[in-house]
């Protein structure tokens, strides 16, 4: 599979109960970086398949084979591991759900697969974070922008709404907004937890701009209140009318510009050398 979990259907499986081969299974040869990306729908590539009126919800216009992250570990011959799922932010999903909150799910084992059958299998165990990445890469506060816009979302068993409000002038309100910067800075914490020498780079900017300034203020708390000076923030450009693929999603050329963008960001900062051309991403 090249594609998010399916968390809501229990239903759906990818076991391996064998090989059966006419070759032999040989080491593959270690990359020279490691890259943790972390994300909503952006990171699990929806739209970078299909036209932009094609707005069918088919899981064949989600796809990690070519969205930024997977252009970026070609480019810099980096081995990738991604943790994403559509609707999802760093404080609620896009329609205010606070169980939709990747935070949530990142210290286990396939934290997204519910269900007695992926309990059985090992998910929801604890991950033990033995790969350490250079980079974490977290792209989130796109669903969390959309549940400002949103109708609250009322628990179904307890009967409790939960809602992020904007202000009769149309600025987010204070407390929904320290609620969002408390979520980034233990997201942070958490991150630097289980990656204590990785460098921590916080982007955002693909479909909008509006959560830039509670962002970028949430990272420079984190930053001062740890004394944590191994992160930063950066925005994406953001998609252009004729880039929009499927779902009206940023499509491939969008993902083609961000990942260039990146690239060029951590190869000056480290000097990585990028090893494939640009123009062949």
């Amino acid at each position: 599979r090249e594609l998010q979990a399916m968390g809501e259907d229990d239903r759906c499986h990818v076991l391996v109960k064998g090989f059966r081969t006419d070759g032999g299974f040989y080491p593959v040869k270690e990359k020279a970086h490691k890259i943790e990306f972390i994300g909503d729908s952006i990171t699990s590539g929806e739209g970078t398949y299909g036209a932009t009126e094609d707005t069918e919800w088919l899981t064949m216009y989600m796809s990690s084979s070519r969205h930024y992250g997977n252009l970026i570990g070609k480019a810099l011959d980096a081995d990738i591991h991604i943790i994403s799922q559509g609707g999802w932010g760093v404080l609620t999903g896009w329609d205010n759900n606070p169980n939709c909150n990747i935070p949530s799910v990142y210290e286990k084992v396939c934290g997204l697969a519910a269900g007695d059958f992926n309990a059985a299998l090992g998910a929801k165990q604890e991950y033990d974070f033995k790969w350490q990445p250079d980079v974490v890469i977290i792209n989130l506060g796109t669903n969390d922008n959309s549940a400002f816009h949103q109708p609250a979302w009322m628990d179904p068993v307890s009967g409790i709404s939960y809602k992020q409000e904007l202000t009769e002038t149309g600025e987010f309100e204070e407390k929904s907004r320290e609620r969002l910067e408390q979520a980034v800075i233990a997201f942070l914490k958490t991150i630097r937890k289980h990656n204590p020498d990785s460098f921590l780079l916080w982007c955002y900017g693909m479909l909008g701009y509006d959560l830039n300034i509670p962002l970028i203020s949430a990272v420079d708390r984190y930053r001062k209140e740890s004394g944590d000076t191994n992160v930063a923030f950066i925005n994406l450009p953001d998609t252009l009318q004729k880039d929009y693929g499927s779902h009206m999603h940023p499509g491939y050329a969008c993902h083609e510009i961000a990942a260039g963008v990146l690239i060029d960001y951590l190869t000056k900062k480290f000097g990585w050398e990028e090893k494939t051309r640009r123009g062949n991403l």
